[in-house]
C-alpha cells in the first residue's frame, strides 16, 4: 500500500526548568519528503466556550479539582472539557446529558470541542468525536477518512474529527466507556501542556520495521512506513557533546497512538538502565508498534535522575508498562504521565528533579490507492457483525526458535505480535450465536479432524482492531457443507455455534444476500467489496505469501476493507487455476478506478465477509474462500479473488443453523 509520510513538530516557547507554567499555543510543521509545506498556529487549549447549561454545583467542582489542593487553594482556573452531540442522537439527549454532567471533567456546551454521534444513521454504536484535531492531514482524501459524519458537509467539513467509537446505546458500561474515553483525551491535554522545545533537537526517533535496523547516526525516516506495519521503536541521543549545557539523561517515552490509546513505550531499562549520553540509542525490543493511519504523538521525558523504583510497573493483563503513581512521588507530574486523578490546570507546581517534556509526531496517511489488498481502513462501527477466528494454541520458545533458525524460509514468528500469530481467519454473525465462514478455516475435509477445531480455535466479536480486546466465545459445534474437500474450493462453506467465554458483544447480524427479497445477484461488474485483516502485499503465482519479493507480510491489526467488482464467470474460468467456479463470484478491481492499482484479497481474509451496498443498506452476497496468489497481473489480466457466492446457498444455510443449534460440543457434515 502505498503512503505518505508527513512529520509533525509541537514547538513551545519557553524552556521547561523545574516544573513549567505553560502556554496554550503550538506550532505545526506539516513535513513532506524534508520539505516544509505549511507552519500552522494551533490551540493546545482551545477558548472556552460559553456553557448552556447552569453551572455544576460547588460539591463537583471541588471533587474534579480535590487533587491540587496540596498545590492550590481553589480551582477557579480547572477547566472542563465541552461536550456536545448532533442532531442524529437528539432523541437521546436525556441520555447523554446524563452520562456528560455525571462526569466531573466534562460539561454539555456548544461549540463543542468533542461531539456525540451514532456512527452511521440509524446505528446503535456511538463515537466521540475530536472536533479541535482532525484526522492525519489535509492530504488524506475524503474517502481514507476514518470518519464521515452524516451531519457533515462535503470536502474539508466531513474530514473535520477522528471517531473514538464510545458503544451501543444500550450497553450497560456506555458510560463507564464514555469516562475512559475522555480520561485518555485529557491526559493527553495534561502531556501537552508539559510539552517545551528545550532540548527537543538533542533527541532523534527510530521508528524502523522489525526487519530493519536504526540508522547509525540520526533519526529514521518515516517516508518508508506504512500503515498496518510493524514497527520497532528507539531514540537516540542526536546532542553534541561539545555544547554548553549538554550531558547524559534518563529518558521516558509515551506514546499517543491516533485513536487516543496512550502506552509507555520507553524507558531508561531500555538503556540499560543509565542515562543516555551523547551518540547512543535506546531501543525497545520487548515488544513492537503497530502503525496506524493517522497522527502518532510521542511524548519524551527527559530527566537529571530516574524516578525512584516503583513508578513503573508493568501491567498484569496487558504486558504493558505503565506509570503507577500510589506512592504519592511527584503527584502532579505523575498523574498526567499515569493517567490517575487528571485534571487541566494551568500550571505546574516545581517537583525535585529537573526535567523537560519534549513532543515529536509522526503522521501515516495512505492515499485513495489499493495498492496492498485494497487496504484502507473501514471506519468505526462499519461492520459490528465482523468476527475473527484464532488459534488459542500458543507457540513455545522451542519453536519460535526454530522457526527463526529457518531464516527466510521460516514464518518470521519472532517478528509477530500476539495478534498476527494466532490470527487465522474471518467471519460474521449472521444470527445471535452463529457465525459463517469458510470451510477450509475449520475443516480439512467433509468432517473436521477429531473435531480438534473445538478445542484449538475461538472466535473474537466485538473489535475492528485485533490490536484491541474484544469478546470472546469458544466454538461448541460446527456444520461443513458436505461436498467440501481439501484443497478443493468448492462448497468452501461452514457454521460455527458460539458461546460466550470472555465478555460479551452486542449481537449484530448482518443480512444474507437469500434474505433480502430481489437483492440482485453479483453479476459480472457489480460493485462489492471484501472486508478483513489478511496480508496486504501482493503475491504472484507459486510465491509464498508469507514471505513475497517486497519481503515478510503479516496480518494488519485494523480491519480493511477493498473495493472490486464481479468478474466474468466464463473468463474466470480460463484462467489457468480456477478451472472449477462452482457457485463461484470471481472478483477483481473495479473498473473506475483511477490510479492503476489493484484490490484483492488474500492470505488471513478467508472466510471473511464480502458485501454489496445499496443505498443505507448492507447485505453480504459472498465469502472469502481463495484465488492464486493474492491480486497479480499475469499477461495483463489480475489473477481474480475468489468468494463462495452466498445467493446460491441459502437453503443450505437455513437448513445449516437449525442443525448447529441443536449440537453441542459436536462436528457434523450437512448435505
Amino acid at each position: 500500500m502505498k503512503a505518505q509520510m508527513m512529520a509533525r513538530r509541537s514547538m513551545m516557547a519557553k524552556p521547561l526548568r523545574r516544573g513549567w507554567s505553560g502556554i496554550g499555543a503550538a506550532a505545526l510543521l506539516a513535513i513532506s519528503h524534508g520539505q516544509i509545506l505549511a507552519q500552522q498556529p494551533t490551540n493546545i487549549l482551545p477558548p472556552d466556550p460559553a456553557p448552556v447549561s447552569a453551572p455544576a454545583p460547588a460539591s463537583i467542582q471541588n471533587d474534579a479539582c480535590s487533587y491540587l489542593n496540596a498545590t492550590r487553594n481553589n480551582c477557579t482556573n480547572t477547566r472542563r472539557v465541552t461536550i456536545g452531540w448532533r442532531l442524529n442522537i437528539e432523541a437521546e439527549q436525556d441520555l447523554l446529558w446524563r452520562m456528560i454532567t455525571r462526569n466531573q471533567k466534562a460539561r454539555v456546551g456548544w461549540p463543542a470541542e468533542f461531539e456525540i454521534s451514532r456512527a452511521e444513521p440509524g446505528s446503535k454504536t456511538l463515537v466521540l468525536i475530536d472536533m479541535k484535531n482532525g484526522p492525519a492531514g489535509s492530504t488524506e482524501t475524503e474517502e481514507a477518512a476514518s470518519y464521515r459524519g452524516p451531519d457533515h458537509e462535503t470536502g474539508e467539513a466531513a474530514r473535520a474529527g477522528r471517531a473514538i467509537v464510545i458503544g451501543e446505546l444500550d450497553d450497560p458500561r456506555l458510560a463507564d466507556n464514555f469516562d475512559q474515553a475522555l480520561q485518555n483525551l485529557i491526559r493527553i491535554r495534561a502531556l501537552g501542556l508539559l510539552t517545551s522545545q528545550w532540548r527537543r533537537d538533542e533527541f532523534a526517533l527510530c521508528l524502523e520495521r522489525v526487519d530493519r535496523e536504526c540508522p547509525e547516526e540520526d533519526g529514521s525516516d518515516f517516508s518508508l512506513l506504512l500503515p498496518g506495519e510493524e514497527a520497532r521503536f528507539g531514540l537516540r541521543n542526536v546532542s553534541d557533546p561539545d555544547t554548553a549545557g549538554s550531558r547524559p539523561s534518563y529518558v521516558y517515552v509515551l506514546m499517543v497512538t491516533p485513536d487516543n490509546q496512550v502506552r509507555v513505550i520507553l524507558t531508561p531499562d531500555d538503556a540499560g538502565g543509565q542515562p543516555l549520553a551523547s551518540g547512543q540509542i535506546a531501543i525497545n525490543r520487548r515488544e513492537t508498534i503497530t502503525l496506524q493511519d493517522g497522527r502518532t504523538r510521542f511524548f519524551t521525558l527527559i530527566r537529571e535522575a530516574p524516578f525512584e523504583p516503583g513508578v513503573i510497573v508493568r501491567d498484569p493483563v496487558s504486558g504493558q508498562r505503565r506509570f503507577d503513581c500510589s506512592a504519592g512521588r511527584e503527584p502532579v507530574l505523575c498523574s498526567a504521565l499515569s493517567g490517575e486523578n487528571i485534571a487541566l490546570p494551568p500550571s505546574w507546581p516545581e517537583g525535585p528533579v529537573y526535567w523537560t517534556m519534549a513532543e515529536q509526531s509522526v503522521i501515516v496517511t495512505r492515499k485513495q490507492q489499493f495498492a496492498a489488498g485494497g487496504g484502507r481502513t473501514a471506519k468505526a462501527g462499519f461492520a459490528p457483525w465482523q468476527a475473527q477466528i484464532f488459534s488459542n494454541q500458543t507457540y513455545s520458545k522451542k519453536q519460535i526458535d526454530a522457526d527463526t533458525a529457518l531464516g527466510p524460509k521460516g514464518r518470521m514468528l519472532e517478528k509477530q505480535t500476539d495478534y498476527q500469530l494466532y490470527h487465522r481467519c474471518g467471519g460474521s454473525l449472521i444470527a445471535p450465536g452463529i457465525v459463517l465462514t469458510a470451510a477450509h478455516c475449520v475443516a480439512k475435509g467433509p468432517t473436521v479432524e477429531g473435531g480438534q477445531v473445538l478445542r484449538t480455535r475461538e472466535v473474537r466479536l466485538g473489535t475492528q482492531d485485533l490490536s484491541q480486546p474484544g469478546a470472546v466465545y469458544r466454538i461448541v459445534a460446527v456444520v461443513v457443507h458436505k461436498g467440501y474437500r481439501t484443497n478443493s474450493q468448492r462448497d468452501d462453506i461452514a457454521l460455527l455455534r458460539i458461546v460466550p467465554k470472555v465478555g460479551v458483544a452486542p449481537q449484530v447480524a448482518v443480512r444474507l444476500a437469500h434474505e433480502v427479497p430481489g437483492f440482485p445477484r453479483a453479476t459480472p461488474g457489480a460493485p462489492i467489496s471484501v472486508l478483513g485483516w489478511g496480508f496486504t502485499g501482493v503475491v504472484e503465482r507459486g510465491e509464498r505469501h508469507e514471505m513475497t519479493r517486497d519481503g515478510p507480510q503479516f496480518a494488519v491489526a485494523r480491519l480493511q476493507i477493498a473495493d472490486l467488482q464481479a468478474f466474468d464467470p466464463a473468463e474466470c474460468a480460463r484462467i489457468p487455476g480456477y478451472g472449477d467456479i462452482f457457485k463461484t463470484i470471481c472478483a477483481v478491481s473495479r473498473s473506475d478506478r483511477r490510479d492503476g492499482s489493484t484490490a484483492f484479497s488474500c492470505r488471513g481474509d478467508s472466510g471473511g465477509p464480502v458485501v454489496r451496498q445499496r443505498g443505507a443498506q448492507i447485505v453480504q452476497v459472498g465469502l472469502v474462500s481463495g484465488g492464486v496468489g493474492c491480486g497479480a497481473i499475469e499477461n495483463g489480466q489480475q489473477n481474480p479473488s475468489r468468494f463462495v457466492d452466498l445467493a446460491l446457498y441459502g437453503g443450505w444455510i437455513e437448513g445449516a443453523k437449525k442443525l448447529v443449534r441443536s449440537l453441542t460440543n459436536e462436528v457434523r457434515p450437512y448435505p
